[in-house]
């Protein structure tokens, strides 16, 4: 249960620790979405000409889908203040296109726009997705800070809400700029408040980013050190905080309370994008689990696994080139179970109970081949299998004398040996249900 809470929760967040990808065949706007990063899918839809819209920053990038040419189009535009002479913006168009490569820019009627293209003709995977729209968003931003430079854009009066909007939303929005920062607002056609964001920076430099979702009752607030983002918060509609990310360096930290579910709270620290610790917490705030992982040139060479509660309470898994080689767990009461895995199949189990009582099955192509049981008193009993069913099982005294023998065929006995300490054998041979003694 809670593995399976642990997949859901990682798909919520956009770890990307399972990579999503689609087929050429399966791309469109509506199968793109859920491959969007927790940065973007808060503030991502699907507008009223069926192209995908993101919103970050105040910008807005759309993303179109030319099933023809099997392209994704990345476009994103501003409209131009009034007066600006043609052939001066061509001129400053082409200065900016003379330096950058990424993206292009040219201008269309009384705006202007910049747009990318990526083919996906073998597929796209989120991870990619994400990164060009991460490279869209950072040159998009440059260049609106460009278009600002060179007073290319209608400055906003931030006492009238609506000619605030010439520059990157539809008339009804606003954008209020000051000293310390920049304060955006989105409005529905029906004139309700759908999103607000503010921007506060340390001269150029971004430090602190609220953003609220009307529609949702989510907010995020984040802060940046240098311009890079250190810590994001993600709030749920009643102000409970869902999630909380905290970058130091490469390693990464995120926190989430899980309403009504067992665990109540997760704590993941990152590694680049493997999780390298974990952390489950109860109801009352114990901490009732703990993994650890540890990596060798971004490749998991071994886990930890540590749980206080009714079931195992410590479990270390160890790695060769990224495959489970070894699994060990350790239980409440004494027990001991032991894996061994080849091509990431289960080759070797062994389970000892706390008591002395032990066994060893073996496995081929995940079905088990023969295993041995040893009890901490008794005779020692050894069984054969074939297509899951025991086909051959051998009695044995501790000092290893072979008690009885019994053989299967189609799931039915059909034969039996017993050893006797006087040194005679007794055989019977099985015919329908009725044995025949020999």
């Amino acid at each position: 249960m809670k593995k399976l809470l642990l997949v859901c929760f990682l798909i919520l967040v956009s770890v990307h620790l399972c990579a999503l990808e689609l087929s050429a065949a399966s791309v469109s706007v509506y199968s793109l979405r859920p491959m969007l990063s927790d940065e973007y899918t808060f503030s991502a839809a699907i507008d009223e000409n069926g192209n995908l819209c993101i919103l970050k920053s105040g910008l807005k990038v759309y993303v179109l889908v030319e099933e023809e040419r099997n392209m994704l189009e990345f476009q994103t535009a501003w409209d131009i203040a009034d007066g600006i002479p043609k052939e001066h913006l061509h001129r400053l168009l082409n200065d900016w296109n003379g330096d950058k490569i990424f993206m292009t820019a040219y201008s269309s009627g009384n705006s202007v726009r910049l747009a990318y293209y990526l083919c996906f003709d073998a597929g796209i995977q989120d991870g990619n997705f994400n990164r060009t729209l991460d490279w869209i968003f950072a040159v998009a931003t440059e260049f609106e800070k460009y278009l600002h430079e060179e007073k290319l854009l209608t400055v906003a009066d931030p006492n009238d809400a609506v000619s605030g909007a010439k520059n990157r939303q539809k008339p009804s929005d606003a954008v209020f700029m000051d000293s310390a920062g920049v304060h955006h607002v989105w409005y529905s056609d029906e004139g309700m408040k759908t999103q607000e964001q503010i921007l506060e920076y340390d001269g150029d430099v971004l430090v602190h980013d609220v953003h609220v979702f009307y529609s949702c009752g989510r907010r995020t607030e984040g802060w940046y050190q240098g311009g890079e983002l250190v810590r994001k918060i993600w709030y749920a509609s009643d102000g409970t905080k869902e999630g909380d990310w905290t970058w130091e360096g490469r390693l990464r930290h995120f926190e989430q309370t899980l309403e009504d579910s067992y665990p109540s709270k997760v704590e993941l620290f990152f590694s680049g994008d493997d999780p390298v610790y974990e952390i489950w917490y109860d109801w009352n705030g114990t901490v009732i689990n703990e993994n650890c992982s540890e990596f060798e040139a971004e490749t998991k060479i071994r886990e930890l696994r540590y749980y206080d509660d009714w079931d195992w309470k410590k479990g270390e898994l160890l790695y060769d080139d990224g495959k489970l080689v070894h699994e060990e767990y350790t239980y409440f009461g004494g027990r001991h179970w032991e894996a061994f895995y080849r091509d990431e199949q289960m080759t070797l189990a062994c389970l000892s109970d706390g008591m002395g009582n032990m066994s060893v099955t073996a496995y081929e192509n995940e079905q088990m081949v023969h295993s041995i049981s040893y009890p901490s008193e008794g005779d020692i009993t050894e069984e054969f299998y074939a297509g899951g069913f025991v086909i051959h099982r051998i009695i044995r005294t501790a000092s290893g004398k072979i008690r009885s023998e019994e053989f299967w065929e189609n799931e039915k006995k059909i034969r039996s040996v017993q050893f006797l300490e006087d040194g005679s054998i007794i055989e019977q041979v099985y015919s329908g249900t009725e044995p025949e003694e020999q």
